[in-house]
């Protein structure tokens, strides 16, 4: 529910400043392999998990898109599932 919210917030605010040339990029990035998972209990699939480098890559594709261009939304994971 709170992705939710999110979602409509940031459709409301990429509407409001569309006029002002600001684009507001929703990256959904699946479990990714950070130094995180270090201090949560379990035995938590790493290889299954997007790397860090992968989400970088797609922030950097998305602004290095030309200035008006919009890439609204980014949802990344693997091709062996989301965890």
């Amino acid at each position: 529910m709170s992705k939710f919210a999110l979602e409509g917030f940031f459709q409301s605010a990429r509407e409001e400043l569309r006029e002002h040339k600001i684009r507001v990029i929703n990256i959904y990035p699946a479990a990714t392999d950070t130094n995180i998972w270090n201090s949560v209990e379990g035995d938590w699939p790493r290889k299954k998990m997007i790397s860090p480098n992968d989400v970088a890559s797609a922030v950097a594709y998305a602004l290095s898109r030309p200035a008006d261009v919009a890439l609204e939304n980014i949802s990344l994971s693997n091709l062996t599932g989301n965890l």
